[in-house]
């Protein structure tokens, strides 16, 4: 089954829509190993995250030759090991259209129904240029996908429904949001079905995103993307390779000499996004987790303990 259905009491998968809106669950992000020596650390993270019986783990897609071996080979075991559906996250960046088109064919070959389609980032330094022989946008990725699932299913090597997340940037505000929306509306007419948010940390933020959409002609449902706060160099980082800096209030409560006392606050000050964001009607929330387990699984309890998510 997708990630994005849910059962009925008769066994039918429902539209994804109905799915994120009747039932907010957790989901999470991860990276691949770098490389196969690393597989097992991070296959543990895996299996303590499945305890929480997450509604997917999406799986990021890197630059390197050998970081999208590791990420098409986390995906496999998922699918073989788990039940928890996995997101395999596919970019544009610096591929021909004929790779995303065999990549495509292989992960539906594998079993995979669910997809992030990403433009990706160029290296560091470099400016966006397209492959000669690749696409331009996320949007372009989105209707690759669905021409392949077409030509698959006309051919009777598909079955099951299939969906497609894309990216959606909170920040922008007035006329640059109006583009971000507009952007979105292109991505969902290409047959996008759901969107996932960059990280944010006022949750005014996206609640407007949320409240604007339905102007805009956007209709899909939209998932806060949240970063457990427990980690400050981490912050430092996002914020310089972003530009999103935390606000000074969050620094401040943040601020504790003692370890323990600093994961607790973060854990709070992350769950208390969360439910913003919920309450702004979120259908779920997915965890940017770094590989992380335990501040996930820490704002996991936390957000059970206030009954915002199943189970």
């Amino acid at each position: 089954m997708s990630a994005w259905s849910a059962e009925t009491a008769g066994g039918a998968a429902r539209p994804v829509a109905v799915a994120l809106r009747t039932r907010p669950r957790i989901s999470y992000e991860l990276y691949p190993p770098r490389r196969p020596e690393h597989r097992d650390r991070v296959w543990r993270v895996v299996t303590e995250l499945v305890q929480t019986q997450p509604r997917c783990l999406s799986i990021t897609y890197p630059s390197t030759a050998e970081g999208r071996a590791e990420s098409r080979h986390l995906v496999t075991r998922l699918l073989a090991e788990t039940t928890v559906p996995p997101v395999a996250h596919l970019t544009v960046v610096g591929t021909p259209r004929a790779q995303l088109v065999a990549r495509v064919r292989a992960l539906f070959a594998a079993g995979v129904r669910d997809f992030l389609a990403l433009r990706g980032d160029p290296e560091p330094g470099k400016p966006w240029q397209p492959h000669p022989d690749g696409l331009n946008y996320a949007t372009d990725l989105v209707k690759l996908i669905r021409a392949v699932e077409r030509d698959a299913r006309a051919g009777g090597d598909l079955t099951g429904p299939v969906t497609i997340g894309v990216a959606v940037y909170p920040h922008a505000h007035g006329e640059n949001r109006y583009r971000e929306l507009v952007a979105m509306r292109a991505k969902q007419e290409a047959g996008a079905d759901f969107a996932i948010t960059q990280v944010f940390y006022d949750v005014r933020e996206y609640a407007a995103l949320v409240r604007e959409a339905p102007s805009a002609g956007v209709s899909i449902p939209i998932l806060p993307g949240i970063i457990p706060l427990t980690d400050p160099a981490r912050l430092a980082r996002l914020s310089t390779l972003t530009g999103i800096d935390l606000p000074s209030d969050l620094r401040e409560l943040l601020d504790a000499s003692e370890p323990a006392e600093r994961f607790t606050r973060a854990i709070v000050a992350t769950a208390d996004l969360a439910e913003g964001a919920l309450v702004a009607g979120a259908p779920g929330v997915h965890v940017f987790t770094f590989n992380q387990s335990a501040p996930a699984l820490a704002l996991f309890e936390e957000l059970r303990r206030r009954a915002l998510i199943a189970p």
